[in-house]
Formats: structure tokens, C-alpha cells, sequence
């Protein structure tokens, strides 16, 4: 199999970016203009692979955060040239700290979203608010009122957000992010910094236990995405809530075929969010009627746990932040090895 003749990888922040230029000079990759520029938002660099051509990998930086600003990204930097490979290099935070622990890497090839999509005055004769956890199957209560978990009110008690869910696959990527998964222990660790109690010197002693993680590992996981950035424990709950309990929601509750065609999910954790792998792999999604062969995967490095981001970040001086970036680079060279290295295709070169 020959290497693939275009490889674009995008990176939402240009902090981001300059980890990945440290990590691809320790690689041994050159940089096309002989320097790396933090200004620029394009870097293409070469490498060299025994007995074969030069080949180049394009690292695109998005600037900011958010699904639609991904998607329209993507989308621009495909017009042109169709890629055989596309990654998202990146940060998430932990939703689940026992199974997204800080400076873990994620292998991610599916996303979920949950999202309010609309804002409706509450009809106090048929509608009420109650604590989380009361709402029954079907959101009915004794006395035939509409039941609605008092997390979703907004503005007082006078208005509710609806929310709705959706799940996006990458075509075929499950199976190669498994292979390439598995394939890590058949040969050396790849070397990933952990936290320790030097980077965590500004938090007590209970949340510098919470936090620590020598030894990151690498994983394969479904993400949940956000449009907002997530520091609050409350709504994490209540996002683990409807990941985990198919029949809340409004279109999973609905009759016509139309609700339930609105409300695709699939079961299983989300232990990390993050704010771009839904648009990525959607607009990968669409793309596939012509571009069938594309491979796509993001890659999230554990920087944070979601509840109590900003203490965290000030605490360890952006040090978490940083390993993170800097793990998720080291595996992202190491997949973008594993590619051409036939390795996903059960081939070898």
C-alpha cells in the first residue's frame, strides 16, 4: 500500500500547535519552510520513510473552539485537495475522572452531542418543574402534568431548554482505531508525560490525589461534544443522565417516525468532552459519498475534569494543559506512522 497522498491534520488552538512542532522535530520531521512560525495558520512538514518517497503531512490551525466553525473548516481546507487522511489533534476534559484521567489520550473515530435546540415558555396548568431524578419513563406524573427536570429551567421559572441528541460515526473507523489500539502492545510504550505532584504543588492534598496519573494511557472511546466550554459538575450530571437513559428527551418520547429518526444514540460511557469532534466527524460524514476511502480520527488529550477547570489551570500554571497537548501530539505521530505504515489496513507496505 503506498503512503497516502494527502494527510491533513487540524488543531483547534495554536498553543496546540506548537507542541506538535516540538514533537514532530523529535520525530525527525522537517518543516517545509525550514522554520515553525506560531503565526502562521498552515504548517506542511516532510519525512522520510526507509526505502521509499518523501512524504508530507499539512497541520492546519482552526484558531478557535465550536462545531460549526470545525465543520466549515474542514470542509474549506477539502475543497481543493480530498485527503485519504483527516485528523483532529486536540484537548478534552474528563467527564469521569476513574476512566478519563488527566494526560490520558483518547483514539476517537465516533462523537455524540447533546444540545438545547430550542427555548419554550413553560405551561404552569400543564407543565412542572421537578428536582433531578423525578422524572418517570415518559415524563408524566400523577396528576397527567408534564414533568421536566428543574436543570433544564431557565430565566426564572418561566421558560425550559428543550434538548436533543445526536450520534455520528467516522465510515469504517471503529475497526481501525481498534486495530491500532490493540497494535500498542505489541511493541514499545509509546512515551506519554504523566502528573505528578510537582505539577499539582497549588491544589490541597485531596485534589492533588484526585488528579494525579503517572502513567497515562492511550484509549479508544465516544466522546461527548459541547458547544460550550463545561466547568460545573451539576451539568455534568445531568449530561451523564441523558447519555445514560434513552427515554428522556422530547423526540425520544415522541410517536411519529419523524421524533424517533431525530433522536439516534447509542449506548455506552462518555468518559471525555470536548468542543469539536461532533462537527469534524459530520462533515467527514457527508463527505463520504465521494470520498468512501477517507480515514478519520481525532485525538484528545485529558487536560482537565470538566468540574473545577479554571482552579485547575491556575493551580498548575497551564502545566496540565500542556502535557496533554504534548501527549496527544506524541500518539498522533505515532497513528499518522501506524497509517503509513499499513498497519491499519492489515497490509504491509
Amino acid at each position: 500500500m503506498s503512503a497516502p497522498a494527502q494527510t491533513l491534520v487540524f488543531v483547534p488552538l495554536r498553543e496546540e500547535m506548537g507542541h506538535i512542532d516540538a514533537i514532530a522535530q523529535q520525530k525527525g520531521y522537517q518543516h517545509t519552510r525550514g522554520i515553525f512560525d506560531p503565526r502562521e495558520p498552515d504548517h506542511t512538514y516532510w519525512y522520510l520513510r526507509p526505502n521509499r518517497q518523501r512524504a508530507t503531512v499539512t497541520f492546519k490551525v482552526l484558531g478557535d473552539m465550536g462545531n460549526v466553525r470545525t465543520a466549515a473548516f474542514v470542509a474549506a481546507a477539502c475543497q481543493s485537495v480530498m485527503p485519504e487522511v483527516v485528523l483532529m489533534a486536540g484537548l478534552a476534559g474528563s467527564l469521569d475522572p476513574e476512566k478519563a484521567r488527566l494526560g490520558d489520550v483518547f483514539v476517537i473515530d465516533m462523537a455524540k452531542t447533546i444540545y438545547a435546540d430550542k427555548i419554550k415558555a413553560i405551561d404552569l396548568v400543564r407543565e412542572a418543574f421537578v428536582p433531578p431524578g423525578s422524572v418517570p419513563v415518559g415524563g408524566l406524573g400523577a396528576t397527567g402534568k408534564t414533568l421536566l427536570d428543574e436543570r433544564k429551567r431557565v430565566m426564572g421559572d418561566a421558560n425550559a431548554l428543550r434538548y436533543r441528541r445526536d450520534v455520528v460515526r467516522s465510515p469504517g473507523g471503529a475497526m481501525w482505531a481498534a486495530i491500532y489500539v490493540n497494535g500498542l502492545t505489541s511493541r514499545d510504550p509509546l512515551v506519554l508525560e504523566g502528573v505528578t505532584a510537582h505539577h499539582l504543588a497549588g491544589l490541597n492534598p485531596a485534589e492533588q490525589a484526585r488528579c494525579l496519573n503517572p502513567d497515562p494511557k492511550i484509549r479508544n472511546c465516544v466522546p461527548l461534544v459541547s458547544e460550550m466550554v463545561i466547568d460545573s459538575q451539576e451539568f455534568i450530571d445531568f449530561l451523564q443522565e441523558r447519555n445514560a437513559r434513552e427515554d428522556i428527551g422530547w423526540y425520544a418520547n415522541g410517536t411519529s417516525q419523524e421524533d424517533r429518526d431525530r433522536n439516534p444514540w447509542t449506548k455506552g460511557d462518555v468518559p471525555i468532552v470536548d468542543m469539536e469532534s461532533y462537527g469534524f466527524f459530520k462533515l467527514v460524514e457527508a463527505l463520504a459519498s465521494v470520498a468512501p476511502a477517507m480515514r478519520a480520527f481525532a485525538i484528545r488529550g485529558v487536560s482537565d475534569l470538566a468540574a473545577g477547570k479554571a482552579t485547575l489551570d491556575k493551580a498548575s500554571k497551564q502545566e496540565i494543559r500542556a502535557i496533554a497537548a504534548r501527549n496527544a501530539a506524541v500518539v498522533t505521530f505515532d497513528l499518522l506512522r501506524a497509517i503509513d505504515n499499513s498497519e491499519l489496513s492489515g497490509r504491509r507496505p
